[in-house]
């Protein structure tokens, strides 16, 4: 798995540097929304994003995840902001509801929510030459005890921080499709090793094909592969279609579904998928 890892990275980096000349080669769609270059300075920016996850196995375990994330433009090439994570979770019986996540009252369903991480963030632009590659790295702190869970409680967080790093770009293809690639690297169990457990650490590598209906509505395919570096047997992936509208120039709305796999919960036979929904609001 390490070597299938690493032969991961090297594809992906390979890809970055083709688009980095493709995008020279073929210009900057202005028109559009780029999601991996870094906003104008002086300009606010403010994304909420909604995720179900919902795995069926012998029981059924839903999350739902809320993501708020504000960025500030505070240099040409630099942002800065504040990520902040709010989860529910609900365990139940095979034949529950997802939307149990919501609010039960089943006595046979574990129900917990709350905030549970926030920390800052921060996306640099390397290169005024590359307009939409960027890296952009987050470190969220927890917020809440025993948030992995006790005899009382189910798991809805982890009790450690978590450190990400992504590297982003995209490009456009022609003047209807574009490309969104990223590998991000993600420490999780920050600091555990005193209690006999590892840092979790994965490699999530992530494309997104878009095609634009019209300059406002996007539809794309997304796929995602993430292995575990520890775990050697371990990985999930994940692939899905989505739609993006902008309502306004400052103001998005999408929508994802996607399915979902674990080699934990393939093992145990067992489904999983996601429903997303988020938003996007600029001030500029």
């Amino acid at each position: 798995m390490k070597t299938k890892t690493l032969l991961l990275i090297v594809f992906s980096l390979a890809l970055w540097l083709l688009s980095f000349e493709y995008s020279n080669a073929q210009g900057i769609n202005s028109t559009r929304y780029v999601a991996s270059s870094v906003i104008t300075q002086g300009s606010h920016e403010i994304k909420i994003f909604n995720n179900l996850y919902t795995q069926k196995a012998s029981t059924r375990s839903t999350f739902y995840t809320m993501l708020i994330n504000y960025l500030y433009g505070s240099g040409s090439r630099i942002n800065v902001g504040v990520d902040a994570r709010i989860r529910a979770v609900a365990n139940g019986p095979a034949s529950s509801s997802a939307l149990s996540v919501f609010g039960s009252k089943d006595d046979d369903i574990v129900h917990r929510s709350g905030l549970t991480a926030i920390g800052p963030k921060i996306r640099w632009a390397p290169s005024s030459k590359w307009n939409n590659f960027s890296i952009q790295s987050s470190f969220l702190l927890p917020v809440g005890s025993d948030l992995s869970g006790n005899d009382e409680q189910p798991y809805i967080d982890w009790d450690t921080p978590t450190w990400t790093i992504q590297f982003v770009n995209d490009f456009t293809l022609g003047n209807s499709f574009s490309l969104y690639a990223e590998v991000g690297f993600i420490w999780e169990e920050i600091g555990q090793e005193s209690k006999g457990r590892t840092n979790q650490t994965s490699v999530p590598v992530t494309s997104i094909l878009s095609y634009f209906l019209t300059p406002d509505w996007v539809f794309y395919a997304l796929g995602n592969y993430a292995p575990f570096i520890q775990q050697e047997s371990d990985y999930f992936y994940q692939y899905g279609l989505g739609s993006k509208y902008r309502v306004r120039n400052n103001f998005e709305i999408e929508f994802l579904v996607t399915d979902f796999s674990r080699k934990i919960l393939s093992d145990a036979n067992g489904t999983a998928s996601t429903y997303n929904m988020g938003i996007r609001y600029s001030i500029w």
